[in-house]
Order: C-alpha cells, then structure tokens, then sequence
C-alpha cells in the first residue's frame, strides 16, 4: 500500500486496515511526504496495491500540501486518480482545526460519511499532525471548550490532556474496526529531551493495540537525504527498518535490514 518495494516488504504490504500506525520522527523526516503517497495509493485497485478507496487527509499545520501532492500523481502515472478531478477526485482534505478538542468533535462528525460515502468507501484516514495542536496548546496554556486546561502545567492539566488522547486513540480504533479503515497518526517528536511542551505526546498505539513507526533522516555530502524507517512497536510485525532516499517520484529506497541484521535488497 504504500507504493515502495522497500516500505512495503518492511511492513508487509504497507499500512494494515482495521488498525491505527503512528507514524513518529522529527521534522523533515518525510512522515508527510509518506503520508501524501498513501492518498494516491488507496486509490489504485488491489491488483496494483491499492484498497480502491478514497482517503480523508485531516492536516492541522496551516495549508495542506495539496501542491506536493498533485506533483506526485503527476510524475507517477500509476497513482493517477481516476475521474476527472485529476489527484483531489477521491481525497477528502480538512483543515484548520485548532486543538485537541475540535479534533475530536471533527471525527465524531465523520461517522456518516464512513458510514455512506458519496462515491467509493473511505479507506484511509490520515492525521497531521496530532502532536502539532498538542504542543500549541501547550505553548499558549489554551484551554479546552469545558475550561479544562489541556495544554499548561499541573497534575490536572496533564490528567486533562491524557484523557483526550484516549478519547481521540478510541475513536480513532473504533473507526478503524468498524469500517476497515487503514488509520495513520502523524506524531512529531524533537531531539529536546525533558521538555513538556516539545510537541511529543504520548503513543497513541498505547491506547490503540496499533503499531508505532518512526522515520528519520541524516545529511551526506553531495548525495540524497539517507532516511530510514524503523519498526518501533508492531503486534503484526517484527522490529527491523530499512533506508531509502527521496526523489521527485516520491522516494526511492536503497535496502532493508531486518532482525537477524542481514541487509537484503528490496527493489
């Protein structure tokens, strides 16, 4: 599903259905760019590695990367949508939500379009990111539509915030089981370590049963960004991670190295 020889021998066959994957790492780890090639991909039929689906693209960080997006569906014919509504035809794209809790009043509002949808069924719900509204309240000691403080310091401010991560990580589960949806979290972390607003919250598969991903990159001389991906926490999958470079087709991957620390070649 994800459209990558690599990333998806690393997974399996890509993001599972009927299951939330947390997809972790700093900024400029390509959690986003993977995140735009699941849209394309659920759109293709199984026979090519998609759920012939349309997806829900929920961003929180300003304007949506809808530009980036339609750059991929350009360059890779094969994750063409299919209509005449070019790469935007089956995406469903929310923006502007400005906390936790307007998150969650978002998704409780979805049910009747995962339960009826207008075209194809939804398949895919992408989230990015959580961690951004999180490390915002935080940032602004903003409090929550009941006057509970979810983002400030304080035993309570923290028993606040925990509870609406468990409410956002059950429906989010509740989804995915009930429509088979294949559900993806986006959950920045910083390379600050014991600082409570660094924009880190805690895992969702915590609170899911689901899997925890991580990406990250590293800079070398004169060559592509060298980014790995790594198994952090799967109840489908072992531990293992793979590198991969980006190009303008999306990405390109280099080779997988597993448990047993043998490096195998995936494309």
């Amino acid at each position: 599903m994800c459209g990558q020889g690599a990333l998806d021998a690393l997974l399996r066959g890509g993001v599972p259905c009927g299951a939330v994957t947390e997809l972790c790492g700093e900024a400029s780890a390509a959690k986003t760019q993977l995140c735009l090639q699941l849209l394309l991909c659920t759109q293709l039929p199984p026979a090519q590695g998609g759920l012939d689906g349309t997806a829900l693209y929920i961003y929180t960080e300003g304007d949506p990367p809808l530009k980036r997006l339609q750059q991929l569906a350009d360059v890779r014919p094969q994750l063409r949508c299919r209509g005449d509504g070019g790469a935007f035809d089956n995406v469903f794209v929310e923006r502007g939500v400005a906390s936790g809790e307007e998150l969650l009043m978002r998704l409780e509002r979805l049910r009747p379009l995962l339960a009826d949808p207008p075209r194809q069924p939804v398949r895919l719900l992408v989230i990015d990111s959580v961690a951004h509204l999180f490390r915002d309240a935080g940032a602004a000691g903003d409090h929550g539509q009941d006057g509970r403080d979810c983002g400030g310091g304080g035993l309570a401010a923290y028993a606040a915030r925990a509870e609406l991560l468990f409410r956002l990580a059950a429906l989010l589960k509740l989804y995915a089981d009930e429509f088979r949806l294949a559900v993806v979290v986006i959950n920045q972390v910083t390379d600050v370590v014991g600082d409570e607003r660094s924009g880190r919250t805690a895992p969702l598969c915590r609170h899911t049963a689901g899997q925890r991903l991580q990406t990250a990159g590293r800079e070398v001389a004169a060559q592509p960004v060298m980014r790995c991906m790594q198994v952090v926490f799967s109840p489908y999958l072992p531990t293992g991670f793979c590198y991969f470079t980006l190009n303008r087709l999306g990405r390109s991957a280099a080779a997988c190295l597993h448990e047993d620390k043998r490096m195998t070649c995936c494309d």
